[in-house]
């Protein structure tokens, strides 16, 4: 589980009573779900050996979930990441059912917070 710790962080808390006694807090638990954030592109890779080095255009906090699709072409292949995908991207290579390491385009998308 992270923890973060937010300076000059605004919350309000209402407190009900059923009668005329003052309403007190005895404990509290502040959840905050941040919205998501999406980045994509499309990326052509020309040196099979290399892939492509894929920088997101968007600032996220931890690595996102990054998704990627072959884009076009004769042959069949397959999108793979190399390494782990960071806060601030990723690379990636085209490979066939054998392994072997082809050019072309792919597109993908990125979410995370």
């Amino acid at each position: 589980m992270r923890r973060y710790t937010y300076r000059r962080a605004l919350f309000r808390a209402i407190l009900n009573s059923r009668n005329s006694d003052r309403g007190f807090i005895d404990a509290l638990r502040v959840t905050v779900d941040v919205p998501d954030i999406f980045d994509r592109g499309t990326a052509q890779i020309t040196d099979a050996a290399a892939g492509a080095a894929i920088y997101f255009s968007r600032n996220f906090r931890v690595p996102p979930e990054v998704t990627t699709t072959h884009k076009g072409g004769t042959t069949v292949a397959i999108p793979r990441l190399l390494g782990a995908v960071t806060t601030s991207g990723f690379i990636a290579v085209l490979e066939n059912s054998s392994g072997t390491r082809l050019t072309g385009s792919f597109t993908w998308i990125a979410q995370g917070y």
